[in-house]
């Protein structure tokens, strides 16, 4: 969704899955302008955007989180061939997103990694607000969608939404649950997502993608805009998605594939809160029977007594791949990488007890355990494999620094 922010400057959010990070891409050429609304024209959610991808190049970052690309931006519509990934690109950037869940602070939410600082001045107003790409799981009252309300609000030109009242959760690893009352905001009527007769009980719980706008400054009226991306019913999965950054063992954090432990009394203490108001067939039954593979592939749990055990593959890593995939001719071969997560799986686990092995091993022994996983996977992947994974670790290592920093904020967050 582009921001005006200037007569001729938009502003337009981006988003990196390969170090889940957002910035604001600020275009101040008309004809720039035109050429990218032209193919937002038939943009109606990340759902439904199955043939179209943005490359750009990224210039002059600033510490508002925006930057600029010179003109240096073009725009692909997906090769026949490479259409039937975009479903397991759906699902990554999903997954993506989802395990930096956004934060309650005070009255407002906020992603810590995934925000920017927008400010303009017209003839008649002044314009200035924090926008943060938010995700998070709500609870939505059967009676709230009875009352929906219509609102003109000012971004900063007048823009007519339809609100309606919801409860935002943030999940802890405690088990707590805490909650703060928002308005949601839609730029169509909400009735086409919410089918009254199908909400059993009282309401019900999702999650929600939504651009926040914090602090809007409009001549001195303070409000917080919520303006609905997505929105999709919660599953089990969401609660580990939204839990797995803080249960992750720090040294696990910059790996390509992630082990995590929960706690599952603590786990289960949350899904059994949101059972009480929910007659979702998500909320209830076994762990196992509800978490289904086809969601998130490249997310395996087992259960293992008092824990939840899980293995990930980190998504900065598949991010890469995709990128490889899409962008870069020659590596084409990597699409059965994608289509053989298990085998993936095992590939990874393999290189990362070679990197494990480094503080004890000798050159010529690292050199020899290198030539031997080469010579195992070259037939299958084809050559260069150990360098596809020696550059993707260069890649998580940037998002391992996010991923910290999203953690530090977190325990600070949880300490008040």
């Amino acid at each position: 969704m582009p921001v005006e922010v200037h007569n001729v400057l938009y502003s337009y959010p981006v988003y990196l899955p390969e170090i889940d990070y957002m910035i604001f891409l600020d275009v101040s050429s008309n004809e720039l302008n035109k050429k990218i609304l032209s193919e937002f024209s038939a943009y109606s959610g990340l759902r439904s955007a199955k043939e179209l991808i943005f490359q750009a190049k990224l210039y002059n970052f600033n510490k508002e989180n925006r930057a600029v690309t010179w003109g240096n931006i073009q725009s692909y519509v997906f090769e026949k061939k490479l259409r039937d990934l975009y479903q397991c690109f759906y699902y990554l950037v999903n997954f993506s997103l989802r395990i930096t869940p956004s934060i309650i602070l005070g009255n407002k939410l906020i992603s810590p990694n995934r925000w920017a600082l927008l400010s303009t001045e017209t003839h008649t107003r002044i314009f200035s607000t924090k926008v943060s790409l938010n995700v998070f799981p709500v609870y939505i009252e059967k009676e709230a969608l009875k009352n929906i309300k219509k609102r003109q609000v000012f971004l900063p030109l007048p823009m007519t939404l339809y609100e309606i009242k919801a409860t935002a959760l943030e999940f802890f690893p405690t088990g707590n649950i805490h909650i703060l009352n928002i308005p949601l905001h839609f730029v169509d009527h909400p009735s086409r997502e919410f089918i009254l007769s199908e909400i059993e009980g009282s309401g019900e719980y999702y999650i929600v993608y939504a651009f926040s706008f914090l602090d809007v400054n409009t001549s001195g009226n303070n409000k917080m805009i919520n303006i609905v991306e997505n929105i999709m019913p919660l599953y089990p999965i969401d609660i580990l998605l939204g839990l797995s950054v803080m249960y992750m063992e720090s040294q696990e954090i910059g790996k390509l594939i992630w082990r995590i432990n929960f706690n599952r009394a603590n786990v289960e203490r949350i899904r059994r809160v949101l059972s009480k108001r929910s007659a979702s067939i998500y909320l209830h039954g076994a762990w196992i029977d509800l978490i289904s593979s086809k969601f998130y592939p490249f997310f395996n749990i087992e259960e293992n007594g008092t824990h939840l055990s899980v293995r990930a593959i980190n998504p900065g890593f598949l991010a890469h791949m995709f990128r490889r995939i899409f962008f870069e001719k020659g590596h084409e071969d990597n699409i059965f990488l994608l289509k053989k997560l298990q085998e993936l799986f095992s590939m990874l686990e393999e290189y990362n007890e070679i990197q494990q092995k480094k503080g004890n091993a000798s050159i010529v022994e690292l050199l020899g355990y290198k030539r031997q996983f080469e010579e195992k996977y070259r037939k299958k992947y084809g050559k260069g494999v150990w360098n596809l994974l020696v550059r993707a670790s260069s890649i998580v290592r940037i998002r391992e620094y996010v991923l910290r920093k999203y953690r530090d904020i977190i325990l600070q967050h949880t300490r008040r």
